[in-house]
């Protein structure tokens, strides 16, 4: 679902068909969207006074714990016999949105140095989960700063300012040399966990730095279910079972979170995101992809 409006805008990043949907005029009757807290409509239907509503799962929210479901631009929970009230109200369209309160998870980020003899690694403790944190490189006297690093030793961006979310506990590494390298687009995904009581959710943190030089036209994520012995050739645009998210978020530098609802703490999920680029002085388009990651509930958190 795009939207209610009679009025509709959107970015077309390709082939896009949009389906316009009616219904008839009902006495007693509402329609009820339930939408995430970022306004992306999760399930809607219409309803009369004393029907079952369906609740969809609630919508995660890094760094925060759902509480309620709320009408929006209240307090009051929106249980179903509230939803009734309104539609006897003569209410035709009726919104639920997520009330959340805040999670005090604290992770550390550590900051070592590589190619700069002598630099002590920072370390920076009580860090909430889920907020957002720009760590810079400093300027050291006899190098110049080429890129940070993960734990791992992939490459996470080139400019000095490196902007992510905080959901673990992680080791940064800026890397020095005698001179600059060419900044590229990254993009880099991590995994985490979500419960809201027992329901167990898998999320997908990507975080993404495009440099000068480069449009960003398209981000999002492709993942896929105990997909196997799968690797970078066949993790892409188009192969059988494997899903594509689009996010609608277009910004050079951000981070995207896809959270997937597990029927099991065994079944292993398989992320990979990406993003589609044009080179500004060529005009030629590029995709860029992430590292795989997968894993199940219970080894992330094991």
């Amino acid at each position: 679902m795009l939207g209610t409006g009679a009025s509709l805008s959107f970015t077309v990043t390709g082939k896009t068909t949009v389906k316009l949907v009616y219904r008839s005029e009902t006495e007693n009757q509402a329609f009820v969207q339930f939408v995430t807290d970022y306004g992306q409509v999760l399930f809607y239907s219409p309803y009369s006074a004393n029907d079952v509503v369906s609740f969809p799962t609630p919508p995660s929210k890094l760094g925060c714990k759902f509480s309620k479901g709320v009408f929006e631009g209240t307090d009051p929970e929106a249980t179903e016999e509230a939803i009734w009230g309104r539609i006897e109200a003569e209410e035709r369209l009726i919104t639920v949105k997520p009330s959340y309160t805040d999670d005090t998870t604290t992770y550390t980020v550590t900051v070592a140095y590589e190619g700069a003899d002598g630099r002590a690694a920072k370390t920076f403790s009580g860090l909430p989960v889920g907020t957002n944190r720009i760590f810079t490189a400093p300027a050291i006297d006899g190098y110049v700063f080429q890129c940070w690093k993960d734990a791992a030793g992939t490459v996470l961006g080139y400019d000095a300012d490196y902007f992510m979310k905080i959901t673990g506990d992680m080791t940064l590494t800026a890397v020095y040399g005698d001179e600059a390298v060419e900044a590229r687009p990254v993009i880099a995904t991590v995994l985490s966990t979500t419960t809201e009581g027992s329901i167990h959710k898998i999320s997908a943190i990507a975080t993404r730095t495009v440099p000068e030089g480069y449009t960003l036209a398209e981000q999002g994520m492709l993942y896929g279910i105990n997909l196997g012995d799968v690797d970078a050739e066949s993790f892409v645009f188009g192969t059988t079972g494997v899903l594509r998210f689009i996010s609608s978020d277009l910004s050079a530098n951000g981070v995207f979170t896809l959270h997937n609802k597990v029927s099991s703490d065994d079944l292993v999920l398989y992320y990979r995101a990406y993003m589609v680029l044009i080179n500004d002085a060529t005009g030629n388009e590029e995709t860029v992809y992430s590292g795989i990651v997968s894993g199940s509930y219970g080894s992330i958190n094991s």
